[in-house]
This record gives C-alpha cells, structure tokens and sequence, in this order.
C-alpha cells in the first residue's frame, strides 16, 4: 500500500488562520469578504505518487542530515523552492502512532495549487523533526497564487519514476548533491 493511498481529504486539518486576540491598532476594511475555499480535487495515481517518491527522497535525506552529513538549512530551502516551482505546498502534522505507521511521524499533506490536487507522505519523527521545523520557519515560506503554474499529472508520474529509479539506483551517502545532479540535466 502506498502511504499515500491511506488518506484523503477528510484527513486534511483545515487551514484556519490563527486568532489574535490583542487589538489592532490598524484599520481594515470591512468590506472584505473572505473567498470560500476551493473543495479538494481527487488525487491522481501519478501526484500519489510524486508525493510518495518526494516523501521517501525527504526522509533519506534527512536521516543524512540527522547523521551530521549534509545541512538542514540548505536542503530545507532548496526543497522548499523546487516545490514552488512545481506548484506544489507541503504543510507538516505531528502524527501519534496509528495502524498505517507504528511510531510518531510527521505527515506532509501535498496540495497542487491549481486544481487542489491533495495527498501526502510521512516522515519517522526522530530523523524528520529538524527538517520539518526548517521547511516550516519564515525563511522557507513561500507566496502561493491560484493561478500559477503547476506540474501536470503526466509531468508528476514521469518525475516519480525519476526519483524512484534514483533511489533505487543507489544507498551511498550524500543523497541531496547526487539528486541536485542527476536532477540538473533533466529539468
């Protein structure tokens, strides 16, 4: 089973910004409306499994990070910037342990931005929690907008293959420059 394949939308923790109970000293308009969120798409098998082959490319590297091998920071930045690029956001849920996972862990939900495309990965919470707390800090946020572009379904299942094949080509260290490599030529 794909991890992705256990959940759906329902498991997404809905997206509420967080109360301020201080007074604004800034005046807003009123006349603001909030826009309804979009309802989530079904997933495709080929962003199930993009989402799988960058969750288990994330937990590879950060159990090299974990080990004192390659930097936090780069490789949350980098990632966070190439998902952009691909239009894709990655939010973080600490998880307890479940029937589908035995331990804590962290769940990346996916969201394709153009059409709300949603799945997800996990990542054990003892290699992942530094990466999980890099990719959320200010430095890696970025600015999504509804109308930029996004990698297609057909796009999706071919850069999956790609990083499957990638991991499965090879276990030596240094996971993150050898994937910045191999992935230079083909984009």
């Amino acid at each position: 089973m794909h991890p992705s394949d256990i959940f759906n939308s329902n498991d997404f923790p809905p997206l509420e910004p967080a109360a301020d109970s201080r007074p604004s000293s800034r005046k807003c308009a009123s006349s603001r409306e909030r826009v309804p969120a979009k309802p989530a798409a079904p997933a495709s098998p080929a962003f199930k499994s993009l989402c799988g082959a960058v969750g288990r490319l994330l937990a590879r590297i950060a159990a090299e990070c974990a080990a004192g091998t390659d930097n936090y920071d780069r490789v949350a930045e980098w990632f966070s910037k190439w998902l952009h690029s691909l239009g894709i956001t990655v939010r973080f849920v600490r998880r307890q342990p479940n029937e589908y996972v035995g331990t804590n862990h962290y769940t990346g939900f996916c969201t394709r931005i153009a059409d709300n495309v949603r799945s997800a990965f996990f990542i054990y919470e003892d290699v992942g929690t530094e990466l999980v707390n890099r990719m959320r800090s200010a430095k890696c946020r970025q600015l999504y907008k509804p109308d930029m572009p996004c990698i297609s379904d057909d796009d999706a299942g071919r850069l999956a293959e790609f990083i499957r094949a990638f991991l499965d080509s090879s276990q030596e260290m240094f996971t993150f420059d050898r994937f910045m490599a191999a992935l230079s030529p083909v984009q």
